[in-house]
């Protein structure tokens, strides 16, 4: 009697290993049903192989590209740092050398103090709203939401200079430390 012919589909990624067996058409109907999935996942995740300290090959010629390789959750991009460290610096500044600020400060005014005070105390040159809304919060303790900010900036003009990158940092100009001054 003739033994059947064995066909399987096997994965290994790393200490992770799957394999199935079974007839010709079984094995073609789930490989049918996981390929895409298991061609994505490959694609996506460039995790070395621990054996042989290789990235996984895909699994056939026809898989799509590599893609960018993913944030591992709890690791943060330079930008991301350099953001923390920022907020840190501020939230640990001393508040001797922030200028006075009038009664019910509007929202620009504060904005460009803190800019400005920011640059000259603790040499940040440039802060994101969301950096300047929980400064104003925390350290000054003013409500102005993340919104007024916005607004106020949007209407800055030559005043505030906007970098290209998200979040956007806004630097003042010098109009803008005119204004402040004034």
């Amino acid at each position: 009697m003739t033994e059947p012919t064995r066909n399987s589909i096997r994965f290994k990624r790393g200490r992770v290993e799957f394999e199935l067996n079974g007839t010709a058409e079984a094995v073609s109907n789930a490989w049918t049903a996981l390929e895409s999935a298991v061609v994505a996942a490959f694609a996506a995740d460039e995790t070395p192989d621990e054996t042989t300290g290789q990235a996984a090959a895909n699994l056939d010629e026809g898989a799509p590209p590599a893609k960018r390789r993913r944030k591992q959750k709890g690791q943060q991009t330079s930008s991301e740092t350099r953001r923390d460290d920022t907020a840190q610096r501020l939230t640990a500044a001393d508040l001797d050398t922030f200028p006075d600020l009038p009664n019910d400060p509007v929202a620009e005014y504060v904005g460009y103090a803190t800019l400005d005070w920011a640059r000259k105390q603790l040499d940040i040159d440039g802060l994101t709203v969301q950096q300047i809304a929980s400064f104003s919060s925390k350290k000054l303790r003013l409500s102005i939401k993340e919104g007024a900010y916005r607004e106020a900036f949007r209407r800055a003009g030559r005043a505030l200079d906007l970098s290209d990158t998200r979040p956007q940092v806004f630097r003042l100009m010098n109009p803008g430390e005119q204004k402040l001054q004034a």
